[in-house]
């Protein structure tokens, strides 16, 4: 695989056979043309994400009953502020799509608080879920530091976590929309480095466009072209593969038309 260029990872913490037939006979998942004539990438993790939790006041409430009765050494009570943290983010999707920007920024404060709360119980059989979805939540509320801090956190402190890869490509994704490419193609090649996980392929797919966007075009097809020759393992479902490859057929047409 083609080295990322030096210097990208330094600062960074350890984060179906398609026949290759014409393109253009492919579906149209090649990167998208926005506003201004800026190509964007077609997939994204919201395109293999189950869709969020939607806000329900009267849940809300009934978790707050119950968590202020249960004792802090229940077992039960991270499980109820991570049930809580979703609701409270729900509302901060909702509220920002409304246009309310104070009250998503008092929803996504709760819903951090209640994540954080989960955190503080040490023997949480579900900590590294828990991390996960805190740094998703961080990114989404633009608050970036914060969540690199804690998808360090969750690197290193559970190196086996089948979430540990989805955090890392969520917090690459936020980078990149902010131009910050050398940073998100550090850790688009941290999850293809490491062993195989669902968005490998994806990850590949997602590593190129920063290459491409600093102008590396020759390297960027060079990894959309090894997208296109990924085999899904024995067992796996091809359905992410093949959707990537598609997707990576339309972007190796583009590049060569530049």
């Amino acid at each position: 695989m083609r080295a990322s260029p030096a210097g990208w990872h330094r600062g960074l913490v350890p984060v179906l056979l398609l026949g290759a037939s014409c393109a253009s006979g492919l579906p149209d998942e090649g990167g998208a043309e926005a506003a201004g004539g800026e190509r964007r990438p077609a997939l994204t993790l919201a395109s293999f994400a189950r869709p969020p939790a939607l806000y329900d006041a009267v849940a809300l409430e009934k978790l707050g009953r119950l968590i202020s009765v249960t004792e802090d050494d229940d077992p039960i009570k991270p499980d109820v502020h991570l049930r809580r943290a979703r609701l409270h983010a729900a509302h901060a999707r909702e509220l920002r799509a409304s246009g309310d920007q104070a009250g998503a920024t008092r929803a996504l404060d709760a819903a951090v608080a209640d994540h954080e709360a989960a955190l503080a119980t040490r023997s949480y059989a579900r900590a590294d879920e828990n991390l996960y979805e805190l740094v998703a939540l961080l990114g989404w509320g633009h608050r970036d530091a914060q969540a690199r801090v804690l998808l360090d956190r969750l690197v290193t402190g559970y190196p086996g976590s089948r979430v540990a890869a989805d955090a890392t490509l969520d917090v690459a994704e936020h980078l990149y929309d902010q131009r910050q490419f050398a940073a998100a193609a550090g850790l688009y090649a941290r999850v293809v480095q490491a062993p195989r996980v669902r968005l490998s392929s994806f990850a590949l797919y997602r590593q190129a466009w920063p290459l491409d966007a600093a102008g590396d075009h020759a390297g960027a097809e060079e990894l959309f072209h090894q997208c296109t020759r990924m085999v899904t393992p024995q067992g796996e479902d091809p359905a992410i593969d093949t959707r990537v490859r598609n997707a990576c057929f339309k972007d190796v047409e583009r590049l060569r038309r530049r």
